[in-house]
């Protein structure tokens, strides 16, 4: 076994999973990864505690594909809200995802 486990930067772990460095940092903060600095001050990711918690995350998404769990669509769907319209009553919302456009009609309480 080596001295040093396996350690990779915030930056490289956010490249390979598709998701931001906050978001990386996020589940640092959260503790669901755990990370330290290396010896220049740079965060380092933990290899083993981000593989659990992939997997744990794996496990989280095929139990909601075989209905296991019930969650709303809006947890489900990543992109970028590009337009709001509202008045008093009612906004619609346009959001990007890849190469669709997604329009709702929400309260403009909600």
């Amino acid at each position: 076994m080596s001295p040093h486990p396996p350690s990779h930067r915030v930056s490289d772990v956010a490249a390979l999973l598709g998701v931001s460095d906050d978001t990386v940092r996020r589940w640092i903060d959260q503790r669901h990864v755990r990370a330290a600095k290396d010896t220049t001050g740079r965060l380092r990711v933990d290899g083993a505690s981000l593989a659990a918690f992939l997997v744990t995350q794996q496990q989280e998404r095929q139990d909601l594909a075989d209905g296991a769990q019930t969650q709303s669509m809006r947890n489900h769907i990543r992109g970028i809200v590009a337009k709001v319209v509202s008045d008093k009553v009612m906004s619609q919302v346009e959001l990007v995802t890849g190469n669709l456009s997604i329009v709702s009609l929400v309260s403009t309480e909600a």
